[in-house]
């Protein structure tokens, strides 16, 4: 099929969302295949560029005697040397929330050596809004979230959680309750 421009790329991409409901549904869908027919178009229908790397990644690994178990919705190549990280969302998460998820899942990934190249930027698209955000990683998230782990690990290995100012301690965000407020 010849697709010239990228309203063709986009009808051919739309003909996968018959029979998709409800209309909130099939807007998210729609933006999602938005994105992607600009980004396949704009790589200049190369489908080696367009291709991510991983999707839907699991990765595991062990740091002493803690397992930790994540996954990544997508690693693409940005160029020779360099992956990228994407994280999909229905809604855009704060920038803060953002860099933070997607510089864990980078440092993992670096961590595991799985890949290639080691991943130096991370990438945000919020279906609902339709909005895509990239940047490269920063060197005061990635030493903040270094730790963040470090102090993780140090309460697990002591099994004990200290509460912290909002009620939350350090195993509280990935619960997303608290086991101390349960008995």
């Amino acid at each position: 099929m010849q697709l010239a421009t990228v309203d063709d790329v986009k009808q051919y991409f739309y003909e996968s969302l018959s029979g998709v409901e409800p209309k909130y549904l099939y807007r998210l869908c729609r933006n999602f295949l938005d994105f992607e027919a600009e980004q396949w178009f704009w790589l200049d229908r190369d489908w080696g560029k367009w291709m991510p790397l991983l999707r839907e990644h699991w990765i595991e690994f062990r740091i002493g005697e803690v397992e930790f178990r994540l996954k990544v919705d997508r690693v693409d190549y940005v160029k020779e040397g360099c992956l990228r990280v994407v994280e999909y969302k229905i809604h855009k998460p704060p920038l803060t929330a953002a860099r933070r998820e997607t510089c864990l899942y980078a440092l993992a990934l670096n961590y595991t050596k799985e890949l290639p190249y080691p991943v130096r930027r991370w990438g945000l698209y919020a279906a609902a809004e339709n909005t895509w955000l990239e940047a490269p990683l920063h060197v005061n998230t990635v030493n903040a979230l270094k730790r963040w782990v470090e102090k993780f690990l140090l309460a697990q290995a002591a099994n004990r959680f200290p509460k912290r100012i909002g009620d939350h301690c350090a195993y509280c965000p990935f619960l997303g309750r608290c086991l101390e407020d349960e008995g």
